[in-house]
């Protein structure tokens, strides 16, 4: 299943020249969109990194981008199991994740 990237929109102000490199290196790296390069993506244009992501800190800015990435590996066809695993989390946990994402874009 090939399906083109998607480019977050992430519920923070990003300057248009980090959003710009955000799309170069999901246009680059995802002919085949993999787990880790969504959570590779957002985890950079939030500022954060890959492990910060995984890790059990809430507080709210990484739980967003958390949410995102979750959000987005589901509608790029992964498992709520394996963006669980991914992100050491449960999969009632991404369903909620994936939930709140779905609630801050309505509200946008």
């Amino acid at each position: 299943m090939s399906r083109a990237p998607t480019i977050p929109t992430p519920p923070w102000e990003m300057p248009d020249v980090c959003r710009a490199r955000v799309t170069e290196i999901v246009v680059a790296r995802c002919s085949v969109v993999r787990l880790e390069d969504i959570i590779d993506t957002i985890a950079l244009a939030a500022g954060f990194t890959a492990a910060e992501m995984s890790s059990a800190d809430g507080y709210r800015s990484l739980n967003e981008a958390r949410q995102l990435a979750m959000f987005e590996a589901q509608a790029a066809g992964f498992s709520l199991a394996q963006i669980g695993k991914a992100l050491n989390r449960n999969r009632s946990s991404v369903r909620d994740g994936v939930k709140r994402e779905q609630t801050r874009r309505a509200k946008q």
